[in-house]
């Protein structure tokens, strides 16, 4: 429950902190059961993977059944261009997974972009384990992208694997800025 709080403290303080305009807020943080099991729920949502590929066949999550089968959910992940509001928007409001699919796409869509993408992506390690939650968001939506893949008798078929390992590359390049940010970090706490 002590993790189940701090998180939701610590997401609560950043999106206060980040908000765009100068107006102060005052924050009320619930602590009932109620409360600890929503967040606890959507910790797990945020660790699923929504694809999972078995030997002979796929497995596919609760939210991944959803984009398949709302057109509209599908219009909001798998936007013409990805653009900084919309990803500032789904992150303040929560929407975490789906902000850092946002930010994912920023970073590969213009270099300009990558050194903000890893700060915004590290501000958030420690909070959650981020490697993991960005493997989680790439096998989420990344499978279920529309200019990647199409759907033959309900399940998701990879129409262009040059992307897809392309974009595998760039995740992993991004797992590991974030793996190395977090190891300076602990370095330069232990001196």
């Amino acid at each position: 429950m002590k993790k189940i709080i701090t998180i939701a403290v610590c997401f609560a303080l950043y999106t206060s902190v980040s908000a765009q305009t100068q107006q102060q807020r005052t924050i009320t943080i619930d602590t009932t059961a109620e409360s600890e099991k929503y967040w606890s729920k959507w910790l797990t949502d945020l660790y699923e993977v929504g694809v999972v590929m078995e030997k002979d066949s796929i497995r596919i999550s609760e939210e991944a059944r959803q984009i398949v089968l709302d057109s509209n959910l599908r219009k909001i992940i798998y936007p013409p261009v990805y653009t900084w509001q919309p990803a500032t928007v789904l992150l303040k409001n929560m929407e975490l997974k789906k902000g850092f699919w946002y930010l994912f796409n920023l970073y590969n869509a213009d270099t300009a972009n990558k050194k903000m993408v890893i700060e915004s992506l590290i501000s958030f390690d420690g909070m959650v384990d981020m490697e993991k939650v960005m493997v989680s968001t790439f096998y989420t939506y990344a499978l279920l992208n529309p200019k990647l893949c199409t759907f033959k008798n309900g399940k998701p078929v990879i129409t262009r694997p040059d992307i897809v390992e392309k974009e595998f590359g760039q995740l992993k390049e991004i797992v590991s800025y974030i793996s190395y940010y977090r190891n300076e970090r602990r370095e330069s706490n232990k001196q």
